[in-house]
């Protein structure tokens, strides 16, 4: 981090040296007539395209050639050559600040060809004129459909063909652009409809049409969900309802039949909630595919038990605590003397048949129906879990160096009293020369403690009858990771704090994800995704259903096991995909190999004005510091490791929603439809105490010790409401 700052603050008294020193600087003895002409240049882009009504601010500097800005020089703006077509500005006449610019807000009317807005200094004649040219046209939306390994888009971007399994779900996402300027339209909400007559719903909603605000780059994503039965040719349409859309884009989505044992390359390509191992599909009670010869491993935290993948069983429990074994399990000792030979096994010998339950105490099951919920079947999950005090110390050092960058873009740079008058003009050369949305990702150094002080999940979950319809064991599949930043949506973040808004969401998908986008790569390098191996699940029913006693269903302890080395670099990464051109930090920070996040080139170009031959030195500074700068933080990121990757926890949700829909659990009656509750995650942040469902337990071997969590989960379908 010392070398980067140095490396930083090397770059900024090389460009303040080819300036030629401070404002108050006399010229020398014997210097020739040219010494201290005055000029007028403007800041960026000569050219400027705007949409009508949208506020542009642009900027004109005031110098003397070899002595520096001039201040307090009054400087006139005016439109010419041109109908401005009721354009306006902020002010016409004003005066330069401490660094020689005059700052002015255009605001354009409606759409017109060029005309020209021309800045004078009354003052200072010699200095001329300066002009920027001018023209506004009428937004342009252009709809394009994001690819994935199971949609396939068309050459115009305007179709795809999309492959779904049953019970399953997968991410639509479309994105909107700005046809003429090719940038990213946020803020726009996008519509989505599907027949009436097709079984698939959308994710949250029992009707057929969903809504989805495009993200800062431009993105909106929908979730369709399958029936367990195939169907073919299901289109579905997305379009805005803004003015100047370019049509409409579909899908044309094919549900295809899967079962146990089918071949896959995703686990997302299997039922909702069961895994993908060694190409093919299993459920926690896995298949012939372990054993016998083979090399087939079982999922994370199974055994192989006769070719079949199963929960392991549990040694050296204690046949006095009843709970030292998961639910539908007890303690038994082949010698009593001897607690080695102690271990857990089914209380029944058998799967008790539909309408019994185990009898715990004679393990038999006995004929006496279940009066409790039925949870087994497939469940869509949220997660979220505290981690706060997980984040190495290392990560926090490495993004104390973005914030010295971000101190020096607002002119807040820590330098020595002597040299504090450089922090206005630093900042104004970072702000010419780094474009606005990079002023944004750099704030990720004071944000990114926050975004990843929460650990938030979503999956699929699969649970079916252990020893009886009482007892659960099952799968769960994480697909993406899921995180929060309020700059992705501009202004539009009211509403309660602890609740973050949808449009700061964004997703990194795990290796299990439906739909994790197009081939990402960083100049030729494939980005890691985040693998995900989540244990098996065991749990029980339990409660009266009465008020003071709900139903609940309690999950033993489980331990998922996640790479969150790659966390953080993978999250900077994605955000520079959102809101940048460039994919990585070592792509965007490659100023040897054309533009980068800062136009080198622009800045030499620019000192070349005042201090003529020193343009390309400082431009050939400019490009060694930042791609060093670039290196530096990308190899920091990717050094990062933690202690362990496993989560180890357990809790419980109240069952809600029992009778919603009698056709998705095994029983095919009683089903429930809901575990725990949509505020999970406000609970979680604002009244640990009273959340449900719940988790709680340890991160990192219990470097993070009572680490409280959250999740709910809902049925996969309902019948549609009449």
């Amino acid at each position: 981090m010392q070398a980067l700052r140095k490396c930083c603050l090397l770059a900024v008294a090389a460009i303040v040296s080819a300036c030629g020193g401070s404002n108050g600087q006399q010229a020398p003895a014997g210097a020739d007539a040219g010494y201290g002409q005055y000029v007028l240049k403007l800041a960026g882009n000569p050219v400027q395209t705007l949409h009508p009504g949208e506020k542009r601010t642009l900027q004109v500097i005031l110098a003397q050639d070899q002595i520096g800005a001039v201040p307090n020089a009054d400087i006139q703006f005016g439109f010419q050559d041109g109908d401005p077509a009721k354009a306006a500005l902020d002010t016409t006449a004003l005066k330069t600040d401490a660094d020689g610019a005059a700052t002015i807000t255009l605001t354009a009317g409606t759409a017109t060809p060029n005309f020209k807005l021309v800045a004078t200094a009354p003052g200072f004649p010699q200095a001329g004129s300066v002009a920027f040219s001018v023209q506004v046209v009428p937004v342009r939306r252009l709809l394009q459909i994001v690819g994935s390994p199971q949609i396939v888009v068309a050459q115009g971007g305007d179709s795809a063909r999309v492959t779904l399994y049953t019970s399953s779900s997968i991410g639509l996402k479309v994105r909107e652009i700005d046809k003429d300027t090719g940038s990213p339209i946020a803020g726009d909400t996008l519509s989505f409809s599907l027949p009436t007559t097709s079984a698939t719903t959308f994710s949250g909603a029992s009707a057929r049409a969903a809504t989805a605000v495009t993200n800062a780059g431009g993105e909106a994503t929908v979730f369709a969900i399958s029936s367990a039965n195939p169907e073919t040719n299901i289109v579905v349409t997305a379009q805005t309802g803004s003015s100047g859309a370019l049509g409409s884009v579909s899908f044309s989505v094919n549900v295809n039949a899967s079962s146990q044992g089918q071949s896959c390359t995703s686990s997302q390509q299997c039922p909702a909630g069961e895994v993908c191992v060694s190409g093919h599909c299993q459920t926690e009670t896995g298949g012939s595919t372990c054993g016998s010869g083979t090399d087939n491993p079982c999922p994370f935290g199974y055994v192989c038990n006769n070719g079949v993948c199963q929960p392991p069983q549990q040694l050296g429990c204690d046949p006095t605590n009843p709970n030292s074994c998961p639910s539908g399990q007890y303690c038994k000792c082949s010698n009593p003397s001897d607690p080695s030979t102690c271990g857990c096994i089914d209380s029944c010998p058998v799967q008790c048949p539909q309408g019994q339950v185990c009898n715990p105490t004679t393990h038999t099951c006995d004929p006496t129906p279940p009066a409790s919920p039925d949870v087994t079947g497939v469940w869509y999950t949220r997660h979220s879990y505290d981690i706060s005090k997980a984040l190495p110390t290392a990560v926090k050092d490495i993004f104390l160096g973005l914030r010295y960058i971000d101190q020096a873009i607002v002119g807040k740079l820590n330098l020595p009293p002597w040299l504090s008058w450089l922090n206005p003009l630093i900042s104004k050369i970072l702000k010419q020369y780094i474009p606005p949305w990079l002023q944004t990702i750099i704030r990720i150094g004071d944000d990114i403690g926050t975004i990843l002080s929460m650990l938030r999940a979503e999956g699929a979950m699969r649970l079916t009858p252990g020893v009886d319809v009482t007892h659960v064991k099952g799968s769960e599949v994480w697909t993406s990771l899921v995180f929060y930043w309020l700059p992705l949506c501009g202004d539009n973040i009211g509403g309660d704090p602890a609740v973050p808004p949808a449009c700061a969401r964004f997703d990194v998908a795990t290796t299990d994800s439906d739909n994790p986008g197009e081939p990402a790569a960083c100049k030729g390098q494939s980005i890691p995704t985040i693998s995900v191996q989540v244990g098996p699940i065991t749990g029980a029913v339990a409660g009266s259903g009465t008020g003071a006693d709900p139903w609940r269903v309690k999950i033993d302890q489980r331990q998922i096991k996640l790479q969150m080395g790659k966390v953080v670099l993978i999250v900077v990464n994605e955000l520079l995909s959102l809101t940048t051109p460039w994919h990585c930090i070592d792509e965007a920070t490659d100023c040897s190999n054309g533009p980068c996040i800062v136009d080198c080139p622009g800045l030499g170009n620019w000192v070349d004005g005042w201090a003529p031959g020193f343009g390309t030195t400082v431009e050939g500074i400019c490009d060694t510091v930042v791609t060093a700068a670039g290196q530096e933080v990308s190899t920091l990121l990717n050094t990062i490791t933690f202690n362990t990757d496993a989560l180890d926890f357990n809790g419980g949700a109240v069952i809600s929603k029992v009778g919603a829909d009698n056709t998705v659990c095994s029983s095919r009656s009683s089903c429930a439809g809901q575990l725990g509750h949509a505020d999970y995650d406000y609970k979680l942040q604002k009244d640990t105490s009273h959340r449900d469902g719940a988790w709680s337990g340890s991160f990192f071997f219990k470097v993070i010790k009572d680490m409280p969590g959250a999740w709910e989960a809902e049925r996969q379908q309902f019948a549609p409401q009449q």
